[in-house]
């Protein structure tokens, strides 16, 4: 059955390559973006999160594999991550990772899709809701809320670009955290501790340029889903998202915390039933 949103140029690329097919790149306006398909149905889009990237936040813990038993599920390393391109320039990052996921978009000639970000994922879902709301069937936001410009939360992001300056200091600081040297076994603090973390502090002192004001919220047309760990860390900034947010529904993970929300099957099956439940109108329904 066709979709309004797939095309028969989307058909024919997943055809060629089919699952598994790991080492697929686009232009993002001179940035080399790294994504990769999996599965078939109606397509949904996955961002992940700050110092992550599409193998370790979306294979690893299941949420691609198991979404790609229904779904045609697209995931993209985000610029700063995994293997697409990390500038220095702080103004490459912000909005342009939001416009990253446009740009795949049209490459793919995708018109619309479902899309799932979680963390810093989520954050850039958000801005994509508010700034280009025809371009999705559903939205989740993931382990995140609601950033305020002026919130003191957002002004972190400056602090942690400095302390990512100086990659001896995050390092030094995350074996005082974990003294046990557990934190090799953590994908994202592995990064951190590598000492190549002038890209990620361009990255973050870019997010601040994602934030979306409460009247940008209150006009969402989008049915969004936020789901976060009872116990993530995060959760105040969804309690804020519920206040002024419009078709929004909330769902929490019981028992998770921001990371460990990603491995709970109650995310990927409670995302799988928000999408299922705001199917796309095929083409002859359409009409």
């Amino acid at each position: 059955m066709l979709f309004r949103t797939a095309s028969g140029l989307m058909i024919l690329v997943f055809g060629v390559l089919g699952h598994g097919a790991d080492e697929l790149y686009f232009d993002s306006n001179g940035v080399k973006i790294h994504y990769l398909i999996e599965g078939e149905g109606e397509p949904v889009i996955l961002v992940h999160g700050f110092t992550s990237s599409l193998q370790q936040e979306w294979r690893r813990s299941k949420v691609m594999p198991t979404l790609s038993e229904k779904f045609q599920v697209i995931a993209l390393d985000n610029r700063g991550h995994g293997q697409s391109d990390k500038p220095l320039d702080p103004n490459m990052y912000g909005t342009e990772m939001a416009s990253d996921v446009v740009r795949l978009m049209d490459h793919l000639k995708l018109k619309k899709v479902h899309l799932v970000g979680y963390s810093l994922g989520g954050i850039i879902t958000e801005y994509l809701v508010v700034h280009h709301p025809e371009r999705w069937q559903s939205a989740t936001i993931g382990g995140m809320g609601w950033i305020k410009a002026d919130d003191k939360r957002m002004a972190l992001t400056g602090n942690l670009a400095l302390l990512l300056d100086n990659s001896k200091q995050i390092g030094d600081l995350i074996k005082r955290i974990q003294p046990d040297g557990s934190f090799t076994s953590s994908g994202p603090l592995r990064v951190l501790d590598r000492g190549d973390t002038k890209y990620l502090a361009a990255c973050a002192r870019g997010i601040c340029n994602l934030a979306v004001t409460e009247e940008q919220l209150k006009a969402n047309k989008v049915p969004t889903l936020a789901i976060v760990g009872d116990k993530d860390l995060l959760k105040v900034t969804v309690d804020d998202l519920q206040k002024v947010m419009s078709n929004l529904t909330v769902e929490f993970v019981p028992g998770t915390e921001h990371e460990s929300t990603l491995r709970a099957k109650e995310f990927v099956s409670g995302v799988s039933q928000f999408i299922q439940s705001h199917p796309m109108k095929p083409i002859d329904e359409a009409k």
